[in-house]
């Protein structure tokens, strides 16, 4: 018989409430008190941090304050992310070697089955390695994944229909970076409903995973104990702010050169200063479309140092045509990014 995979929707729930539901999901998963679980919820207007990301660093947090746009602190890596009730969140919290074996093999899954479940409604989306969800070359979604141990948890969103401006402002992004976003109501033109993305991508999730559904609701046990990890760590504070500047994930950003293309790279700590996440804006344009993004997705988890000639080489190597700079302006860009100090 086909193993179920439960299915749980937490609603709409303030930011630390829904991180606090996490963490309690995985420790009890880790526990085998609780089967694997695929979890739907939505935040109110929030910012997500990475659980090593500085926060000065990464977030607009004048903004935040000002337009009352909540901060927490996420038990995952990756980068920052702007949530609010028109954005979608789901979460697969399973033993790893039930889904996939490894982190690369579930992105992959998943993200595929997100594409799928998209493509259901008639969107023409596609899994972008390592882990994106695009249609035409746009981001509409995105995810990250954690294991400790055997048990693994592995989080996306869809944007169904979201402030693409503030969002970028939130994050303290350059401004043109939401015209590599879209959302489902701006593709489909109509409006659709949380429902039917949330039945979408349920069943493709369940069908990449070889699982057959089973709807549930959160258990007492899982409830009271988000609301101790909330009490105890995750809402507070200190949890909130507390990683330090040094040795947390921060973001750089040269200025445009004279021939106006930048660099706006986010690097984990270390020696090494690894790309996390880079953005290369200006007056120039890639052929084919999706070969910026491409290009961009290349250089996550380079050394920041090697990002510039490996550029290059991504260029030449898929025989990419560069419109109103050169190649040589872009890696002189990245390369500018690596010597510039964190703000």
């Amino acid at each position: 018989m086909t193993a179920a995979l439960r299915v749980v929707d937490t609603g709409l729930n303030p930011a630390c409430w829904n991180v606090a539901m996490t963490a309690a999901m995985m420790e009890m998963r880790r526990a085998g008190r609780i089967p694997d679980t695929l979890r739907f919820h939505r935040y109110p207007r929030s910012v997500l941090v990475g659980r090593h990301e500085a926060l000065q660093s990464v977030v607009d947090l004048p903004l935040c304050r000002a337009r009352d746009i909540a901060v927490a602190r996420r038990i995952t890596g990756g980068g920052a992310v702007y949530m609010s009730p028109g954005v979608l969140a789901w979460e697969v919290t399973a033993d790893l070697r039930s889904v996939g074996g490894d982190l690369e093999t579930v992105a992959r899954r998943l993200g595929e089955a997100v594409a799928q479940g998209l493509g259901s409604l008639a969107l023409d989306a596609r899994y972008r390695a390592p882990n994106d969800v695009e249609i035409d070359g746009r981001k509409i979604g995105g995810a990250c994944g954690y294991v400790d141990g055997t048990t693994l948890v592995y989080q996306g969103a869809v944007l169904i229909a979201v402030d693409l401006v503030e969002m970028v402002a939130a994050l303290a992004l350059p401004a043109s970076v939401d015209e590599r976003l879209t959302t489902v109501s701006d593709v489909l033109a109509q409006t659709v409903t949380h429902e039917q993305v949330t039945g979408a991508l349920a069943v493709a999730i369940a069908e990449r995973l070889g699982r057959r559904l089973s709807t549930a609701e959160v258990q007492a046990a899982e409830q009271a104990l988000a609301l101790t990890m909330l009490a105890q760590e995750i809402g507070d504070d200190a949890f909130i702010d507390g990683v330090d500047p040094q040795r947390g994930a921060s973001r750089r950003s040269a200025r445009p050169l004279a021939s106006g293309v930048a660099a706006h790279v986010r690097v984990h700590p270390g020696v090494e200063r690894r790309i996390d996440q880079i953005w290369l804006t200006g007056a120039f344009s890639l052929t084919p479309e999706r070969a910026l993004p491409d290009l961009e997705a290349a250089l996550r988890g380079l050394p920041l140092a090697r990002a510039a000639s490996h550029a290059l080489v991504f260029l030449d190597d898929r025989q990419i045509s560069v419109h109103g700079v050169s190649r040589l302006d872009i890696a002189t860009a990245i390369a500018a990014a690596a010597q510039e100090t964190s703000p």
